[in-house]
């Protein structure tokens, strides 16, 4: 309740920015999803959360695509039929690369909370 001032600013702000960038085509779920990304983040890191990067993309972006990628793991064939254990054999690039990139938000995770 009392974060709901922070939440609604934050979000009059985001929708001013992207009126002022007058887009055509737009992928609302995205912007949803990098918004909510970024609240989320905000309200455990403190305003400074959109300021972090991970491989040169914005930090909620990264999560929300690695949230994504785990997802996608643990609904996949090789994870049914065998576990989800068998994604740390890394055997699977879908595994390889979620891993990594899970790894990647730890360490982002860590140097921020080493940094604030």
């Amino acid at each position: 309740k009392q974060m709901m001032p922070h939440i609604s600013e934050f979000t009059k702000k985001r929708f001013e920015e992207l009126e002022s960038q007058q887009i055509k085509n737009v992928e609302a779920l995205k912007i949803f999803k990098q918004m909510t990304g970024e609240i989320v983040g905000q309200l455990f890191f403190g305003d400074d959360f959109s300021k972090y990067t991970i491989d040169g993309t914005p930090i909620a972006i990264y999560n929300s695509n690695g949230l994504n990628q785990v997802f996608e793991a643990a609904v996949s064939i090789p994870s049914l039929v065998f576990g989800q254990k068998i994604a740390h054999y890394k055997i699977f690039s879908s595994h390889r690369r979620f891993l990594e990139t899970t790894e990647k938000m730890l360490a982002k995770t860590h140097e921020i909370l080493k940094v604030g």
